[in-house]
């Protein structure tokens, strides 16, 4: 019944129609009234009689709605309100006060909202909102909230939405009562690696508590994607021992033993591969983090073979760039023919010289061909003596 309960919050309360009780924005780390207690509170219901929180003490779990009279949503819940209060008037065995307090806003007075209940024949005690009552409910800038309330006014939930049906509403507040035994105890919430069903950490949450969520342990190789009840779906797919409540936030609460997933996206490395005689790229690719990179065909250059490349690509932890390693063959070698064409010219020069300035790499491959002085390195020396080669002289 939970799961079907949180299916239910989650796909319907989270896109009702709210209404709104005023325009005052919510803090971002406001999280309703979860934890927070009414106990204390002090009011008048609508003909202004006196209502304290020992009315609390009438039921095990207090149902109390706060609506406004020009609230369609709430409206349009209310005959499932009054078939809870129904219930609870005819049967004494179950143990649930329903309560309304309205929101003084937009026309709604206490005299407006008495007459619409008398009107529609709804008798459940509907009060006004004092300063413990007001803390909790303006958290929120919506109506309808609806809270749960233990005897000793402690908030078990705090949801914003109307319930489109009675048998949803009926679930919803069987769901609580059932909890009500479990309240002294406490949850394992397991937190695991989506990919590899590994534990990354346990913690304790009290029954009905709202389960914090860790700092996710870094993973090399992975970025943190976020955490998920269900690992092989995308969205919140609920765990029966888990209820998903509030609205935006949605916020969970441990109804048992239960498990979250931690998602990871593998980081992409860029992988480039060149050509070392020509300094040219021969090809790039996009590769997974521990994955290997497919390697292109190696140029053919004349006098020279093919035996390898200069670093391994079997797991690729980060970008790269990779070159080919020739060896001198059989054939004539002629020194500054860097395009090995069999001959020197002038583009041959231009290489030597973006070498000898820094401006391209000079590799084992093409240190032999470019060191014309035969010095052990490229200098300007060596562009100028392929230059005079190139021009003949």
């Amino acid at each position: 019944m939970k799961k079907f309960i949180s299916l239910m919050l989650a796909a319907i309360l989270a896109v009702s129609a709210f209404s709104f009780a005023s325009a005052k924005s919510v803090p971002e780390d406001t999280r309703a009234g979860f934890g927070m207690s009414i106990a204390g509170f002090s009011t008048t219901d609508l003909e202004g009689n006196p209502v304290d929180s020992s009315v609390l003490d009438n039921a095990e779990i207090s149902f109390i709605n706060y609506w406004a009279t020009w609230c369609g949503p709430c409206v349009n819940e209310m005959p499932h309100i009054n078939q809870l209060f129904q219930l609870s008037q005819n049967d004494p065995n179950y143990s649930v006060q329903v309560l309304g307090v309205i929101s003084e806003s937009n026309g709604c007075t206490p005299a407006s909202a008495l007459a619409f209940l008398k009107q529609r024949g709804y008798e459940w005690v509907n009060l006004r909102k004092d300063n413990v009552l007001n803390s909790v409910f303006s958290t929120c800038p919506y109506v309808p909230q609806t809270l749960i309330v233990t005897r000793d006014g402690r908030i078990l939930d705090h949801i914003v939405g109307s319930f489109p049906t009675y048998n949803m509403l009926k679930e919803y507040v069987d769901m609580w009562i059932d909890a009500l035994d479990h309240l002294n105890e406490t949850c394992t919430v397991t937190f695991k690696n989506a990919a590899n069903d590994e534990v990354l950490t346990t913690i304790e949450v009290p029954y009905a508590g709202v389960i914090e969520m860790p700092q996710a342990p870094a993973i090399e190789g992975h970025t943190f994607a976020g955490w998920q009840i269900d690992p092989d779906n995308n969205s919140y797919q609920m765990d029966d021992n888990i209820l998903v409540t509030y609205y935006d936030p949605y916020y969970l609460l441990a109804m048992g033993d239960c498990t979250i997933y931690g998602t990871y996206n593998v980081q992409r490395f860029l992988v480039r591969f060149y050509d070392s005689i020509t300094n040219q790229m021969i090809s790039q690719s996009m590769v997974d983090y521990g994955q290997a990179a497919t390697a292109p065909n190696p140029p053919e250059h004349e006098g020279y073979t093919f035996i390898g490349w200069d670093q391994d690509f079997s797991y690729v932890t980060g970008n790269m760039s990779v070159y080919t390693v020739y060896e001198q063959g059989t054939s004539p070698f002629v020194p500054g023919d860097m395009d090995s064409n069999g001959s020197v010219s002038t583009a041959d020069a231009i290489t030597i010289l973006r070498m000898a300035m820094g401006l391209q790499n000079v590799t084992d491959a093409n240190l032999p061909v470019a060191d014309m002085s035969n010095n052990g390195s490229v200098g300007m020396e060596d562009a100028i003596m392929a230059l005079r080669t190139a021009l003949g002289l």
